[in-house]
């Protein structure tokens, strides 16, 4: 699978002179399966520069397919939906994966910023293309030759889902907006990364800006680097970094960490391509 980054900043979009190396844009995957099917973790503001990609496969004629897998609905992991143009183009088909806080629904929470209030779009309903809402049960997907299973995580008083994508033997682990109580890894989150290729963890803080921000649902690199050492993780993607770190604070922090780790360390940043 080709794993492509489009956002990779979180809580908020910062685009600006200090952020143009690793990107100011909020969360979005894609990833690409070895029979080219697509599949996008989160829809932050990421997903927009995508969507402009995705015009020159079957989804800019009305004939593609593709699957969105939600971490959660917080407004920066959802943001970049209403504005994601292959949901306007008739004949699309669009599939919608995620949990949902237990007082609502996925499908409510969804078409909820696309009220008037917010949006010009007026709901869901005038999306053009089919759209297919669905809540995770306990049994794993099956994405056109994938595997997909998938784990809660804590998340300041919410959950947030940690997803785990196989294909030939291998596997992407997706987690972010996630924080291990105390601080450290928890064994259902090293179980669930256990041996994968990629780990795509939330690495929001330094462990010194952690120190002063804890419960706000997220980890520091140090918990991170854990998680993928007791996982047995090959290699440990850095995202979610915090709006207030800039380009040069992202880079020193992977100065920082990159020797002493043991790992193989790598920073998201916009347009970064992974092969697995």
């Amino acid at each position: 699978m080709e794993i492509t980054f489009y956002g990779v900043r979180g809580t908020v979009a910062v685009p600006g002179p200090e952020t143009n190396e690793f990107g100011g844009n909020t969360p979005c995957v894609h990833i690409r399966t070895k029979k080219e099917y697509n599949i996008i973790i989160d829809a932050g503001t990421g997903i927009c520069g995508l969507s402009r990609k995705l015009l020159a496969t079957p989804l800019g004629k009305g004939q593609g397919e593709i699957s969105i897998l939600l971490s959660h609905t917080h407004l920066d992991h959802i943001q970049g939906f209403p504005f994601f143009i292959p949901v306007f183009i008739p004949g699309n088909r669009i599939q919608v994966y995620g949990s949902h806080p237990e007082e609502s629904d996925l499908k409510t929470i969804l078409d909820g910023q696309l009220q008037a209030s917010f949006s010009p779009i007026y709901g869901m309903s005038n999306f053009a293309a089919t759209l297919d809402i669905k809540e995770l049960d306990a049994q794993p997907l099956s994405i056109d030759g994938t595997t997909v299973t998938h784990s809660m995580m804590p998340h300041r008083g919410i959950k947030s889902t940690a997803y785990r994508i196989e294909e030939d033997g291998k596997a992407l682990v997706y987690m972010s907006d996630v924080e291990h109580e105390g601080g450290h890894a928890g064994e259902n989150a090293v179980q669930f990364a256990q041996s994968a290729q990629i780990l795509i963890h939330d690495t929001h803080f330094t462990a010194e800006d952690y120190a002063k921000s804890r419960g706000s649902g997220h980890s520091s690199i140090e918990t991170a680097i854990e998680l993928a050492k007791r996982a047995n993780v090959r290699q440990l993607v850095m995202f979610h970094y915090s709006p207030d770190y800039s380009d040069d604070v992202i880079r020193e922090i992977y100065r920082r960490y990159n020797d002493q780790s043991g790992l193989t360390l790598i920073p998201a940043q916009e347009g970064l391509k992974l092969i697995l």
